[in-house]
C-alpha cells in the first residue's frame, strides 16, 4: 500500500518551542513504525528503504518524510514504492523545516506500538528490528532497546572503531547517555512521556531527545551487537564545513535546551556527574579560546544550573573560567584527542593489513 500525502499547513514551531507531544493511544500491538526523514538524498534513500524491505521482522510500516527536496528524491521514492508494493509505505512531503520537524511529522503519523527512526543515509541489518523487538518483549519494563552502529565508508568498510557508534547508557548521569538515533527502537509510550524532537536545534536534536527519554523513563536494554551502519560521505551532512566555533556553539545549545526543559518540567533526577560537568566546562574553555566569551559564559552558567557545586568544585570552576587559563586546558584536551585519533588510525591500519 502506498500513500502520498502533502502537508500544506505544517508550520515550524518557534525558536523557543517545547518538545511536541503526540503519539496518543497504545498503537497497534507489535507494529513497528519506521520513520525516514530525507532531504535531497535521491542517490541514498533507496538503500535505507531496501534495508527495511528486507527485514526479517515483517509487521512494519514505513513513513518517509521528504523535507522539501529540490532534487529527484520525490520521484525516486514514488518509483521505489511502485516496485515494492508489498511494503506499507507512506510518503509525506512538506516545506523544508529541518530533520527534527521531518522526524516529528513522521512520528505523529505512526500507528505502531514501536517507533524506529532511520536516517536516509544509514543502514540497518536485515535482522536488526527483529532483535530490537525481541529485546523489548523480553524486557517489558525497558523504555527502549538500543544496539551499536558501525562507522563505515560508502562501500561498507569500517572507518574506525571509536565510541561515536557505540551505545552508552548511564543511570548515574543523564548527560553520559549517548547513542545514534538509528540504533534504537522506542516504545510509543516512551516518546509520549518525553515528547518528540526540538525543532529549534540545528544539530544534537537526537541527543537532547535521548536525554529526555532517560530522564523520564530511565535507561533501556542493550543489544550488545552491531546492528546498523552509519555511512560517512560528503552528500549533505550538516556539520561538514562548519568551523570549530560553530560546532562548539551548537553543542552548548543542545545542553542548554535540555537544561531549559528540565527546569520547565521540574524533573527530579540524579545529579549530573562530575565527569559530565567537566565536559560542559571543556566546551566553555574551547569557546573562550575561540574568542566566543558569550558562549564561554553560557557553558559555565550551565554547569551551575545542572548541579549544585561544592565549594571545591566552585573554586575549580572559577580557576578554569579565567581567560588566561583556557589555552592550557585546550592544549590538554587536544593532546587527549590526538592520542585517541592515533589509536583509531592504528586499528584501521591493522584491519587493512589483515584483510590483504
Amino acid at each position: 500500500m502506498f500513500q502520498d500525502r502533502l502537508l500544506r499547513n505544517h508550520a515550524p514551531p518557534g525558536s523557543t518551542d517545547r518538545p511536541p507531544v503526540g503519539l496518543h493511544g497504545a498503537g497497534i500491538g507489535g507494529l513497528v513504525s519506521a520513520v525516514i526523514p530525507t532531504f535531497n538524498r535521491a542517490g541514498l534513500v533507496t538503500d535505507a528503504l531496501d534495508c527495511l524491505a528486507s527485514q526479517t521482522y515483517k509487521n512494519l510500516e514505513v513513513i518517509v518524510v521528504d523535507d522539501g527536496s529540490t532534487d529527484e528524491t520525490g520521484s525516486v521514492l514514488a518509483a521505489w514504492a511502485k516496485r515494492n508494493r508489498n511494503v506499507h509505505i507512506e510518503l509525506v512531503r512538506q516545506a523544508n523545516m529541518g530533520v527534527a520537524a521531518a522526524r516529528n511529522a513522521g512520528a505523529l503519523l505512526a500507528r505502531g506500538e514501536f517507533i524506529y527512526f532511520l536516517d536516509s543515509d544509514d543502514l540497518i541489518a536485515p535482522y536488526g528490528l527483529d532483535k530490537l523487538v525481541t529485546a523489548l518483549r523480553e524486557n517489558r519494563s525497558a523504555p527502549f532497546a538500543v544496539s551499536h552502529v558501525a562507522n563505515t565508508d560508502m562501500d561498507g568498510g569500517e572507518i574506525a572503531r571509536d565510541q561515536c557508534g557505540w551505545a552508552r547508557q548511564s543511570q548515574t548521569s543523564v548527560l553520559r547517555n549517548h547513542w545514534l538515533i538509528s540504533s534504537a527502537l522506542y516504545r510509543r509510550s516512551t516518546l509520549r512521556k518525553s515528547g518528540l524532537f526540538l525543532t529549534s536545534l540545528k544539530t544534537g536534536e537526537d541527543t537532547e531527545l535521548n536525554w529526555r527519554v532517560v530522564a523520564t523513563s530511565g535507561v533501556g536494554v542493550l543489544v550488545n551487537e552491531v546492528l546498523g551502519a552509519r555511512r560517512h560521505h560528503d552528500r549533505g551532512h550538516l556539520f561538514l564545513g562548519n568551523s570549530a566555533r560553530t560546532n562548539v556553539r551548537w553543542a552548548i545549545n543542545t545542553i542548554a535546551a535540555f537544561a531549559d526543559w528540565r527546569e520547565a518540567a521540574q524533573i527530579q533526577m540524579q545529579p549530573i556527574s562530575l565527569r559530565s560537568l567537566v565536559g560542559v566546562m571543556g566546551l566553555g574553555i574551547r569557546a573562550g579560546c575561540n574568542g566566543d566569551f558569550h558562549d564561554k559564559d553560557r557553558a559555565f552558567a550551565l554547569v551551575k544550573r545542572l548541579a549544585l557545586l561544592s565549594p571545591m568544585r566552585a573554586n575549580l570552576l572559577r580557576v578554569v573560567s579565567r581567560p588566561n587559563a583556557s589555552p592550557y586546558f585546550l592544549a590538554l584536551f587536544g593532546m587527549i584527542r590526538t592520542i585517541k585519533l592515533v589509536g583509531s588510525m592504528r586499528h584501521h591500519w591493522q584491519r587493512s593489513a589483515s584483510s590483504r
